[in-house]
């Protein structure tokens, strides 16, 4: 390699690195926003303590960077663990079917008189539950539609390995924590 040949190399990896600098901040600036947007809607009352909001930013920006980080790691073909089958921690929504069924599970185990009291109270829980799941599942939701927004090209390529990663990955280490952080400041 000759002296022109070494900064021709040069100046490719610092415009490589400057398009990865732009794509990052852009996705972590939109994805934190939308975050902290999130969070700020479902519970208005998150805007009238600033140290909350504070730490809801705080939280929102690291957990974007780290996202777009998971994001670079599932485009790493190299990389066994993308090829490893693991359980779907993906949130999804119990159906009625599911919970009847659950239900008729659960009073197998109890006395006939008691199952008027007990489909009471599992409807009234299944009404929570389902609440519950929906903000987890809108959260997941948020995150790969930021995902998507900005690297729908490269995801479309992925396998389902891949996607299956970046989708359960998304949800264990960036909806979730940021989840249990508007939780534990929610007065």
């Amino acid at each position: 390699m000759d002296l022109q040949e070494f900064y021709e190399e040069i100046r490719n990896l610092c415009e490589a690195l400057d398009n990865y600098c732009k794509e990052r901040d852009s996705f972590t600036a939109d994805l934190s926003l939308k975050l902290c947007n999130y969070a700020t809607h479902l519970y208005p009352q998150l805007l009238e303590n600033e140290e909350s909001l504070n730490q809801i930013k705080d939280e929102s920006d690291i957990l974007s960077l780290m996202a777009f980080e998971y994001y670079c790691d599932s485009t790493d073909t190299d990389d066994s663990i993308l090829f490893q089958k693991t359980e779907s921690y993906i949130p999804k929504i119990t159906t009625l079917a599911e919970s009847e069924v659950e239900l008729q599970e659960f009073l197998s185990f109890i006395p006939q008189s008691k199952h008027a009291y007990a489909k009471q109270i599992h409807w009234d829980e299944y009404e929570q539950e389902i609440k519950r799941q929906k903000l987890r599942k809108d959260a997941h939701d948020l995150v790969k539609s930021v995902l998507i927004a900005h690297f729908e090209e490269e995801i479309t390529e992925f396998n389902s390995s891949e996607f299956h990663y970046l989708n359960n990955i998304t949800w264990l280490c960036v909806a979730r924590p940021f989840l249990n952080k508007v939780y534990e400041l929610v007065p």
